[in-house]
């Protein structure tokens, strides 16, 4: 086939090679050398390739604008299914959230409730101690008043002579 190519007396002032002996090709080439012959023979055939291959390329260039929208299709597709994916998870993160801010809540109201009820214990604690306060500063009148020694009181009671000296003190301005 190169032989014919380039054999240049073969070819005509428009660069087609006229002179093909179709038999020197194979059986499943003949037909196109035979259709390549008449169209160069005739000028409407010719016209009519050429309008067919301007047709051809307006459907290549259609068929490519298809397999382009396609694949934008196809793009736009994955992002809105990825965006679909990141709010799935951005609501279950917020819902995670919501769950854990009312652990919070319940953990604070908890220690709020503790913490009254600690003050509570506090002010019994506080109001035991004053009277265990008044009890021991009664009897270390009594004991006094009753002539027993201040040291041995002191002892007993588990004060210091000064405590004893001034628990008597503030008995004697009330």
């Amino acid at each position: 086939m190169v032989k014919f190519i380039s054999d240049w007396y073969n070819i005509d002032s428009r660069k087609h090679i006229m002179n093909i002996n179709e038999v020197e090709f194979p059986d499943r080439y003949r037909l196109v050398v035979r259709r390549l012959q008449r169209a160069v023979e005739g000028k409407e055939l010719e016209e009519y390739i050429r309008m067919e291959e301007d047709i051809q390329a307006e459907l290549d260039d259609l068929y490519m604008f298809f397999i382009k929208a396609k694949q934008e299709s196809e793009q736009a597709r994955k992002e809105s299914e990825q965006a679909r994916k990141e709010s799935q998870q951005a609501r279950k993160e917020s819902q995670q959230a919501r769950k854990e801010s009312q652990q919070v809540r319940k953990v604070t109201e908890q220690v709020r409730k503790d913490i009254e009820q600690t003050q509570k214990y506090v002010e019994v604690a506080k109001k035991e101690l004053a009277k265990a306060n008044s009890v021991k500063e009664e009897a270390v009148v009594l004991l006094i008043n009753s002539g027993m020694d201040k040291s041995i009181v002191a002892s007993k009671l588990k004060i210091t002579s000064a405590d004893i000296d001034k628990i008597l003190r503030m008995r004697e301005e009330q």
